[in-house]
């Protein structure tokens, strides 16, 4: 928006100081009123040139640098939401009864989704990972196991002790970070097709693992 006021400005000022030249140039005079009529014409198309610069791209950086400002806090607590959700996930989801933790795992995609709309902010918050791609489908997909781990065990959730519902989230979450590898060079370096197989492998491993019972919580 401001460029665009900028270039329009500009051609009003540039257009109008050539006719004021070309006039001069085209009607020489010696005559002191007349070039003093021509400097003031060119003195106020300096100036309104100036005032209408200052008078629109002031307010309007003003405002961009304000918006900036909100967007980037705002994306910082997305990134800092989403990433957190999943660190502290095994501890969260242990104390908690199937449906509530259904419910916060649903709410740990939500702020993935919330995170992954500040698509340039989080390219530079993930430089320390190298791929914000690989950072994303890697959180995805430790959500997902976690998904699947509690929807096959949904019978024997709440018979579980906190302990083994800690091991058992551990345990998917290992699982798909060792298939993304190290910052995610393994997945990166992983064709399409075999992203697909792996991770199919993975998903149907846990939910053909029998359920283990530990003490009752």
């Amino acid at each position: 928006m401001i460029k665009t006021i900028l270039c329009i400005a500009t051609l009003v000022a540039v257009s109008a100081l050539v006719i004021v030249t070309c006039l001069w140039i085209t009607n020489p005079t010696t005559d002191m009123a007349q070039r003093r009529l021509y400097f003031d014409a060119l003195s106020a198309i300096g100036i309104g040139f100036l005032v209408t610069l200052l008078g629109t791209i002031i307010p309007n950086l003003i405002i961009e640098s304000r918006d900036n400002f909100e967007r980037a806090k705002q994306s910082r607590i997305a990134y800092s939401q989403a990433k957190t959700s999943v660190i502290y996930l095994p501890g969260t989801l242990a104390v908690l009864e199937y449906g509530e933790a259904m419910a916060v795992l649903q709410e740990s995609h939500r702020k993935l989704h919330i995170a992954e709309t500040y698509g340039k902010e989080l390219d530079e918050y993930l430089k320390w990972y190298g791929d914000k791609m690989i950072w994303t489908d890697q959180t995805y997909w430790e959500l997902t196991a976690v998904r699947t781990l509690l929807q096959s065990r949904a019978n024997e959730w709440n018979g579980q002790s906190v302990g083994a519902r800690t091991g058992m989230i551990d345990e998917v979450l290992s699982a798909v970070r060792k298939l993304f590898g190290n910052k995610g060079e393994k997945w990166r370096n992983l064709p399409e097709k075999d992203r697909e197989t792996q991770m199919a492998q993975v998903m149907a491993k846990i939910r053909s693992t029998a359920p283990r019972r530990g003490p009752a919580a």
